[in-house]
């Protein structure tokens, strides 16, 4: 995937960081203990962190630096309600922004109420990070 495509173009209404470094996602990626999609972590070295607005649900989303999702995750006990996700991002309100590491291969973006983190309330995002980013809105 050429996550630049999408995170560098003027046109887009993205606001990128400057991407991790390969610590940062060695400790990631302890942490996680599995595998992570490779669009995400394409991404990631790309602009660790941003945000911007979508044409998909939730619209407005921020994607966490990695230092965020290791302290998010850990705080909201993501992985306790909703084992098998791994929290990438939030709304800037009421919803977390989840990948679905539940099936191998299939990585979809899901968003979670932060009130209730309950898997039967899951409302599809995107069917991966190359596709969330396929509908990122243009800046008028």
């Amino acid at each position: 995937m050429n996550i630049h495509h999408y995170t560098d173009n003027p046109d887009a209404d993205w606001q990128g960081e400057p991407g991790a470094d390969d610590a940062a996602i060695a400790r990631l990626l302890e942490w996680a203990g599995v595998e992570l999609p490779t669009d995400y972590l394409d991404f990631l070295r790309t602009s660790n962190g941003g945000e911007g607005e979508f044409d998909v649900y939730p619209e407005y989303l921020r994607l966490w630096p990695i230092d965020t999702v290791l302290s998010a995750n850990e705080g909201y006990q993501i992985q306790t309600y909703l084992p098998g996700f791994i929290g990438i991002g939030d709304s800037g309100g009421s919803d977390v922004v989840a990948i679905d590491l539940r099936a191998e291969g299939a990585f979809t973006l899901q968003a979670f109420l932060f009130s209730s983190l309950a898997l039967e309330e899951a409302m599809f995002v995107a069917s991966s990070v190359e596709g969330l980013f396929k509908s990122v809105k243009r800046r008028e």
